[in-house]
């Protein structure tokens, strides 16, 4: 909630108001990648590099086996590309 506070109060608007908008996106499908602390962050931060290293893991394995289909590697490239993704989120935050 202190978060809230300080970042309502640097926009210039109320505390409720603000939380009343960020449930308005919710509800309507837009969510956030809010961070409420640099606790928070890196624990995010490092939970990401753990899945990431697994999904590069998985794509390499994949394709050393040579059995995976073309598909199947484009998936796992696009779920390395989302948790890049992610990753630059948390880090812009």
């Amino acid at each position: 909630m202190p978060d809230y506070e300080e970042a309502a109060q640097n926009m210039g608007m109320g505390v409720e108001w603000l939380m009343d908008m960020m449930t308005k996106l919710e509800e309507q499908g837009l969510t956030h990648t809010y961070v409420s602390s640099l606790t928070e962050a890196a624990l995010k931060t490092q939970d990401l590099d753990e899945q990431m290293q697994l999904a590069v893991d998985t794509y390499d394995r994949m394709v050393k086996s040579g059995t995976a289909t073309d598909e199947e590697l484009q998936e796992q490239a696009q779920h390395v590309q989302e948790l890049a993704n992610q990753y630059s989120e948390v880090q812009n935050v």
